[in-house]
């Protein structure tokens, strides 16, 4: 974990990101956000996200260990590059989607919130975690997002890009 990242080291490494991935349960899928309205809602950030994101070169999707039914047919209609299930193993996935960018875990953005996003959350460029992960994801994340409400966590990632 980069505790002492600078504000023009965060700029530095966020200028190579090539790949942002989200994770779905926990992240956008929240216990309490399960209704289509609230689901469409966050598909059509997801889609504006992923439309801020193209013309930068970047590429979206999901990763995650636990596509909810529901919310796995709503996301699958979003303009994602990826939309990933995998159960143990999301470290290996993330190297099989950076490879087919020609990237490395030092190009990728990744937020989760779980103990098996911690892996990819130590190999990532920029690791973050909603304000509600687990304090294990904490401990090893760059940026602790002080949002739990996955539309101001997208909201918020699409500002730190804008920022570089």
């Amino acid at each position: 974990m980069r505790l002492c990242l600078k504000k023009e080291q965060l700029a530095k490494i966020l200028k190579e990101i090539k790949v942002v991935l989200l994770d779905m349960d926990g992240v956008l899928i929240r216990e309490n956000y399960n209704s289509e309205a609230q689901l469409a809602g966050v598909r059509a950030k997801i889609d504006e996200f992923c439309d801020f994101l193209k013309p930068l070169g970047i590429k979206c999707g999901i990763l995650s260990a636990g596509l909810e039914a529901k919310a796995a047919k709503e996301f699958e209609k979003c303009n994602l590059d990826y939309f990933e299930n995998v159960s143990l193993n999301k470290a290996g996935r993330a190297q099989i989607i950076l490879c087919d960018n020609n990237s490395s875990f030092d190009n990728l953005l990744y937020i989760g919130d779980d103990m098996l996003d911690i892996p990819v959350l130590q190999k990532a460029g920029v690791a973050l975690a909603p304000a509600d992960s687990r304090r294990e994801v904490k401990r090893v994340a760059d940026i602790l997002v002080r949002e739990t409400d996955p539309v101001k966590i997208i909201e918020f990632i699409e500002a730190l890009i804008k920022a570089v």
